[in-house]
């Protein structure tokens, strides 16, 4: 299970952290357009959450009653999570320290600059203004 567990999460983190990186460098490092920034995002979560499947399916395949528990099949699924997160977080952690350490200005100003085209009053943006500030500071903590 463990053998399962370790290569199915690594290959769903590897997954997310490469389609994660790749969105950042060539999307948002580059052009500054965090339009499709969302999209690739899920994108990356779903084809990492594939791996889930495909860890239960092969750990339930390699069973010789050829049948799982429901308990077994959370135990794996959250194990792969576990796995994936760990290696998500970090290389996270890693490439926004080296390559991208004002991430969260940018997507500040461009949050504020969408809000600006939105047509709302000049009161309700700065009022949305401060919320989304106010939330980019738990960025600045990395245990947050």
């Amino acid at each position: 299970m463990k053998n399962m567990i370790l290569r199915y999460g690594i290959l769903a983190g590897v997954i997310n952290l490469t389609l994660m990186i790749a969105n950042l460098s060539f999307t948002v490092g580059k052009r500054q357009d965090f339009s499709m920034g969302e999209l690739l995002g899920y994108l990356g979560m779903l084809l990492a959450f594939v791996m889930v499947y495909l860890g239960v399916r092969s750990f339930r395949d390699s069973l010789p009653e050829g049948s799982i528990s429901f308990r077994q099949a959370i135990s794996v699924g959250v194990g792969i999570v576990l796995v994936a997160s760990v290696i998500h977080v970090v290389g996270w952690m890693t490439y926004h320290q080296n390559f991208m350490p004002n991430f969260i200005d940018q997507c500040v100003a461009h949050s504020i600059d969408e809000l600006a085209e939105s047509g709302k009053s000049a009161e309700q943006i700065q009022q949305e203004a401060e919320q989304i500030r106010a939330a980019s500071a738990f960025y600045r903590n990395p245990w947050v």
